[in-house]
């Protein structure tokens, strides 16, 4: 399943015919109008940025407050992947919007509210 912005540059002839003969089922919302459905905006980009910013944090203590280089993102990086990551939190990113288990009331919920 991908889950794309129906916006028309993104679906090109040749796009839907690679979707089609690999087995990928598109989902495509209407153009702009993805700034509420969108999963990973939901839950997971909210914690992964949370969980690494608390680890620059603590890594920052630990090493008398240096300055974080490129060498020292990757594994704080993959830390708060290992954390945000997790099933319950990838659950709920689809469940929120009414994606997985599917409910068109979710979107209008949060519109009326």
């Amino acid at each position: 399943l991908l889950i794309m912005n129906g916006h028309f540059p993104h679906l090109t002839v040749e796009f839907i015919e690679f979707c089609f003969s690999h087995d990928i089922h598109l989902l495509c919302f209407l153009s702009h109008s993805t700034d509420l459905p969108q999963p990973l905006d939901i839950r997971i980009f909210w914690h992964l940025g949370r969980y690494y910013s608390n680890k620059v944090d603590n890594w920052s203590y630990a090493y008398q407050y240096q300055v974080v280089h490129k060498g020292d993102c990757f594994p704080l990086c993959q830390w708060a992947c290992q954390k945000a990551l997790i099933e319950a939190n990838i659950k709920y990113a689809f469940a929120a919007p009414g994606i997985y288990p599917y409910s068109h009331n979710c979107i209008l919920n949060i519109l009326n509210s």
